[in-house]
Parts: C-alpha cells; sequence; structure tokens
C-alpha cells in the first residue's frame, strides 16, 4: 500500500492524508486528500499580510502584532496596521525627550537651559536648581527624578543623579556649563 501511494504522489496525485503532518509545505489535509495553499501560517506572507485561516490565503492586513512593522500595533477589529505612539523613553523617544505613556507622545524636557531663580517658571515641568549657592547665574532647569539608575524617569540621554551631594536626584546630562558649576 506504501508503495502505491508513494507511486501516486510521484504521478502528481493528491497524497492521501489524516491530519497535517502527513502533507508537505504549504499543504493541508482535506478529507483525506493534501491540498496546495498559498499559506498556513502567517509567516508564509510578507509585511502587513496574514494568512487567513479559513482560505488559506494571505490577505492585506494583520492578525496578530506580528504581523506589522516595527512600532505599529495591529488594530483586532479592523486588521490594519496601526503606528502606536511612544511606550518607552529609552527607546521612543529622541536625546532630550521624555515619552508620556499614557498620550503615546515624546516631549521635549528643560536639561540644560539656565533660568532665573527657583520661582520662575521657565522650566515647564523641570525645577530651578540652583548649585552654586555663593554666585549668580548658577541656575539650570532640571527634572526631579526618584530612584537613580532607572531609565524610564528621566529623558532619553539623562541619568538620574545627585548632582549636589544632599540626596536631591535629578535627571542629568552633560551641560558644559552645569559641569562647570559641579566641579566636573
Amino acid at each position: 500500500m506504501l508503495v502505491i501511494l508513494m507511486l501516486l504522489a510521484a504521478c502528481g496525485e493528491p497524497a492521501e492524508c489524516v491530519d497535517r503532518g502527513d502533507c508537505g509545505d504549504s499543504e493541508i489535509c482535506d478529507l483525506g486528500t493534501c491540498l496546495s495553499v498559498e499559506c498556513t501560517l502567517s509567516d508564509d506572507c510578507g509585511i502587513d499580510q496574514y494568512c487567513d485561516d479559513l482560505a488559506y490565503t494571505c490577505e492585506t492586513g494583520c492578525e496578530t502584532n506580528d504581523d506589522c512593522l516595527a512600532g505599529q500595533d495591529c488594530a483586532d477589529d479592523t486588521h490594519q496596521c496601526t503606528t502606536y505612539g511612544c511606550r518607552s523613553t529609552a527607546l521612543d523617544c529622541a536625546i532630550g525627550q521624555q515619552c508620556d505613556i499614557p498620550s503615546g507622545t515624546c516631549f521635549d524636557v528643560p536639561s540644560c537651559e539656565t533660568c532665573s531663580g527657583a520661582d520662575s517658571t521657565e522650566c515647564g515641568t523641570g525645577a530651578c536648581v540652583d548649585f552654586d549657592l555663593d554666585n549668580e547665574g548658577g541656575d539650570h532647569c532640571l527634572m526631579p527624578c526618584l530612584v537613580a539608575d532607572d531609565p524610564e524617569q528621566c529623558p532619553r540621554g539623562l541619568e538620574c543623579r545627585d548632582l549636589s551631594g544632599t540626596g536631591d536626584l535629578y535627571c542629568y546630562a552633560d551641560c558644559p556649563s552645569l559641569q562647570e558649576e559641579l566641579g566636573e
């Protein structure tokens, strides 16, 4: 019997099968016969395509996030790849920016700019900090942070450090004017 099946397969006759394991690549077992199909998995299709698991054809769109390009998610209701905003400051934002995860947007954070004093509103979400208490002009816009070495709390390219030696942590960048004041 096995020899007859092998001869039929060699002559182009569809092979008999019990399940897909009896068939070759890009084939399915349909009512005991191996049939060639366009795809069996989304991996068989191109980018921005998925394998329709009923028709075994490559369709435009997506079924899972793996069917989309980097930076995109698959919308369940439309099967379309959509670009998402930032999810991580370290991975998705430019140097000097921070990710607002709820809105998915990266925003600029002041980090080297000078400011006019502690009551200043020049620093936006940051703080105007004076590290040179004896001289005028020692104020810089910095973002407060809570835990040293936590990359998500500071803008990309900045690190959380105790700059004053008093335990107050701020996101730090290599700013030449601030380095002079800190004696670095």
